[in-house]
């Protein structure tokens, strides 16, 4: 058993996750850290649960969705399974075989072709890595943006509101006075 790279993917499964639960806790105005859904409770939503909703309301692409799926199938290889030792061992039970090969490939340059397909493998883990987590950078802006142009809607709606209601009072103040002038003006007349 490879303890050693079991426990580099377990942290970057949990950085990961960690970022879902951040970018899920920021869309739905979750400040308590200790929460149900995304907290450190037993009945906190898993990775494959925080994925499906964020890519169910779209908030994220396929790609990264796919990607994280991935993630979650190497990760999952390499926390469940005893015998699991390495990536040409997970990558022998995955779906999708050549794709942390190809990400590797698409990524790394110079291409290195005197390492093993262990190491390519291994870097083509950390490409997918990286990538996802750039990805979740740009949702979390993306977030935090729509927020910050809700939030100035919603001041300018409040400021617009303000103003009517101020005409509305002040024309309502001005009615009222040319009302009291012309009972004055009336009485003023009658009484003559």
């Amino acid at each position: 058993m490879n303890i050693k790279l079991k426990s580099e993917v377990l942290e970057k499964s949990i950085q990961i996750e960690s970022y879902l639960s951040q970018i899920l806790m920021r869309l739905l105005d979750i400040e308590n850290l200790n929460n149900r859904s995304f907290g450190t409770k037993g009945s906190a939503l898993s990775f494959r649960s925080k994925a499906d909703l964020l890519y169910d309301i779209n908030k994220i692409q396929k790609e990264l969705y796919t990607d994280l799926i991935l993630f979650m199938e190497i990760r999952n290889q390499f926390i469940h399974n005893y015998d699991t030792n390495s990536f040409e061992k997970v990558n022998s039970r995955l779906s999708k075989k050549n794709r942390l090969v190809e990400l590797y490939e698409e990524i790394i340059e110079p291409k290195n072709e005197n390492w093993n397909i262990e190491k390519k493998l291994k870097k083509g883990f950390i490409c997918l890595c990286i990538r996802i987590v750039e990805k979740l950078q740009l949702t979390e802006n993306g977030i935090i943006k729509e927020k910050e142009d809700s939030l100035r809607i919603q001041i300018e709606i409040a400021e617009k509101n303000h103003e009517l209601e101020f005409k509305e009072i002040t024309n309502k103040a001005l009615a009222d006075s040319i009302d009291d002038a012309m009972d004055l003006l009336n009485k003023s007349f009658s009484t003559s």
